[in-house]
């Protein structure tokens, strides 16, 4: 697998997103997966607390605490996880499957009780320290903000207590990862946090507008319909992402095993970007 720099970490070409991981119905499943991302050469790793309420963060624990290192973890904060649901987990399925059904059967579907965001100085430190109990990690590589829905959300204090973090040795490098725009509007007002930028791609758009710099990762590559094209398979729009991205980190996110190995040997084959 072809390494590449995502801020000042050297990390493979792909990388894994783990949004999808708390879909596999049991711990052997999901680490199954995670092992065939390791054998393909995969060494970054995307998760947060939001992805199954923390169950993604705690099977990267387990993984880590079995493959040892060379593996590079990014995490999140800001996006906070249903406590209820990450206790008991058959809450958080039930909530999944009510809402399929309903998309089916109604025209906007039920959504369910919904997220909310906290950005604060307070529950950034808390979250770190949840995240590295559920880790099994002395420190974080990456953590960034997630996906703030405006640029105001994030205040001074809160940058402070990032910096805090980063001097006690908790968290290595700290990042934002959302919308291209709002991304680079925190990037040029905080730049000392700024060390790696993940954005999702504007498909079809090409660019990134607002970012002081290209960025070191990208997500949202296995869409299947992109600005208006013809349809087109998940495999033929990381192909094109992969062209049109030529630099940095792309993200993918699977249940399926083989489709994991299958955007390796793509992205491989297809090559691009500094990988010495």
């Amino acid at each position: 697998m072809p390494r590449i720099a995502a801020g000042r970490l050297e990390v493979s070409r792909v990388g894994l997103g783990t949004a999808s991981l708390h879909h596999l119905a049991s711990s052997r499943a999901r680490q199954r997966l995670l092992d065939t991302a390791l054998a393909s050469g995969i060494t970054y790793y995307d998760t947060a607390p939001l992805y199954g309420n923390e169950l993604a963060e705690r099977e990267l624990g387990l993984f880590i605490a079995r493959a040892g290192s060379g593996i590079c973890v990014a995490t999140k904060f800001g996006l906070v996880p249903s406590a209820l649901a990450g206790r008991f987990p058959i809450v958080g399925y039930t909530q999944a499957a009510f809402r399929k059904v309903s998309r089916a059967l109604l025209p906007h579907g039920w959504q369910g009780p919904g997220f909310h965001r906290d950005y604060s100085p307070v529950y950034a430190v808390q979250r770190v320290e949840s995240s590295l109990r559920n880790l099994g990690c002395e420190a974080i590589d990456i953590l960034y903000v997630h996906e703030p829905d405006i640029a105001s959300s994030v205040s001074d204090e809160t940058i402070e207590a990032l910096l805090r973090l980063k001097a006690r040795g908790l968290v290595r490098f700290t990042g934002f990862a959302g919308q291209s725009h709002i991304c680079g509007e925190l990037a040029h007002r905080y730049p000392a946090v700024a060390d790696v930028l993940q954005v999702e791609i504007l498909p079809g758009k090409g660019g990134f507008p607002g970012l002081p710099r290209p960025p070191d990762v990208t997500y949202g590559h296995f869409r299947v319909n992109r600005a208006g094209d013809l349809p087109i398979s998940a495999e033929d729009s990381l192909r094109r992402s992969a062209i049109e991205y030529p630099d940095g980190v792309l993200l993918v996110s699977s249940r399926r095993p083989e489709r994991i190995v299958e955007s390796v040997r793509l992205v491989r084959e297809l090559g691009g970007g500094d990988f010495s």
